[in-house]
């Protein structure tokens, strides 16, 4: 059972890990847009 459990978390983690990178990536394209629009 814990066994099955560790491999979870680190499956989780590791999407985590390639998740967050793209996210911010997105966000601070966003802004970047935003502020060309601004101007």
């Amino acid at each position: 059972m814990e066994q099955l459990v560790l491999e979870l978390v680190s499956v989780v983690y590791n999407q985590l890990y390639v998740l967050l990178p793209l996210m911010v990536h997105l966000s601070q394209d966003e802004q970047m847009n935003k502020q060309v629009v601004m101007d």
